[in-house]
């Protein structure tokens, strides 16, 4: 887990609040930190877990792997 203040969970907050975030992309070491403020923030938001360390699957790479490559 994560060492995270809540102070820093706190100002987290309230950026996400203000920018009514509906998306969130988070490295896998944060993620615990995220469905933390997911539970605490006033709009719900989606949560894209990438991984910076490994070179496997991912969340976010199993997504890209979905997409046609065309241009919406």
């Amino acid at each position: 887990s994560s060492d995270v203040c809540s102070s820093d969970l706190v100002e987290l907050q309230v950026v996400i609040d203000d920018a009514e975030l509906k998306l969130v992309f988070v490295d896998r070491e944060y993620r615990e930190v995220m469905e933390q403020l997911r539970q605490k923030c006033q709009m719900a938001f989606d949560i894209i877990e990438l991984d910076s360390v490994s070179t496997g699957p991912s969340q976010y790479r199993e997504l890209l792997a979905q997409e046609s490559g065309e241009d919406p």
